[in-house]
């Protein structure tokens, strides 16, 4: 009795198929990002072209590059002015990921010189990596916004060239952080950090300087949604709260740390109580004394002074002082004792 014979299933056709599916996905991204791509080309084109006799953005040697996953921009020098204003950048790298457009990473490359007509200030920068990491949300408008700012600079060296006399220092790292505050939506979050700061000129006389702060800005996103155009218009509006958080500087054995509420007029002019800490207290003369006359018994006065009026303490085996500082408008007072003006903001 002959068995009957049944053709076997070929495995090819799913294969094929499934061959075929990978081909149309790769066709379909290529298709995708080059039609992306193109759209940014076009946007960024119009927006540089825009530029105008009071602001203006330039990207020499504009190319994008980035297949298949990102979209990066490639400028080989990179400038922003505005109403005289500029900034220059020796080099400029911006990336976002084709699947999460709402996150843009800019690396800068140095030198870098910025000028401030206004202020009469220049400055001059070098670094040896400067990182920026952005992220974006949507307003009720469906218009973006920046939610989150993150920037990170290392091996930090400045020139900066004043009306008053010229500056020049360095730092290890510099970071800065911003949010959008959770509990108040106007209000914007700031965090930072500066390590190993030296002035230059002081540099065998001073020890390194470490500083972080963590404070609140009431209204400060209005800085990235329009609202302000810049800092001055946003404590110029109508004047500004600040939450500070906490503010720690150390140099050397010498800690000074504090928080407190602060209220910023349309002058720029500080007012607010602002207990401080002082760790370390017997250092203070030393770290005060190159900014006075060699031979000025101004510092040891002050540390003398703060000691007396300071309610004392110990930690660590270390002696810490607590000062009630008190500003109002622009001027700190210790207890009874004017302590003199304190620069404006703007």
């Amino acid at each position: 009795m002959s068995e009957d014979i049944k053709p076997k299933s070929s495995p090819r056709k799913p294969t094929f198929v499934l061959i075929g599916l990978v081909v149309l996905f790769c066709i379909g991204w290529t298709g995708f990002w080059f039609y992306g791509k193109n759209s940014l080309d076009a946007r960024l084109a119009e927006v540089f072209d825009a530029s105008d006799k009071q602001a203006a953005l330039e990207c020499t040697d504009r190319s994008f590059s980035g297949f298949p996953a990102r979209y990066q921009l490639n400028c080989s020098r990179f400038s922003v002015e505005n109403a005289g204003e500029k900034l220059t950048l020796d080099g400029l790298r911006a990336v976002t990921m084709a699947y999460t457009p709402n996150r843009l990473i800019v690396e800068a490359d140095g030198p870098a010189s910025a000028v401030l007509p206004s202020q009469d200030t220049s400055v001059d920068a070098e670094w040896a990596s400067a990182r920026a990491s952005a992220r974006f949300g949507v307003d009720q408008k469906v218009n973006p916004v920046l939610s989150r700012l993150d920037l990170e600079i290392r091996e930090l060296e400045l020139d900066v060239e004043t009306r008053q006399a010229p500056l020049s220092a360095s730092a290890q790292e510099l970071q800065l952080h911003t949010r959008r505050n959770e509990e108040q939506p106007q209000a914007m979050d700031v965090a930072g950090s500066l390590s190993g700061f030296k002035l230059l000129e002081q540099a065998n006389r001073l020890p390194d300087a470490d500083v972080s702060f963590v404070l609140t800005l009431n209204d400060g996103m209005g800085l990235v949604n329009g609202k302000h155009r810049s800092l001055e218009d946003l404590f110029a509006a109508e004047g500004i709260d600040i939450s500070l958080k906490s503010l720690r500087v150390q140099l050397g054995d010498l800690v000074l740390e504090t928080q407190g509420e602060l209220s910023v007029d349309q002058q720029g002019r500080l007012s607010g109580d602002l207990p401080v800490t002082i760790e370390g207290i017997e250092g203070l003369a030393h770290v005060m004394a190159p900014f006075f006359p060699e031979g000025s018994k101004a510092p040891k006065s002050i540390q003398t002074t703060m000691k007396t009026f300071g309610s004392g303490a110990q930690a660590d085996g270390k002696a810490v002082i607590r000062l009630p500082i008190t500003l109002k408008n622009g001027r700190a007072r210790l207890v009874f004792i004017d302590l003199g003006p304190v620069p404006p903001l703007f």
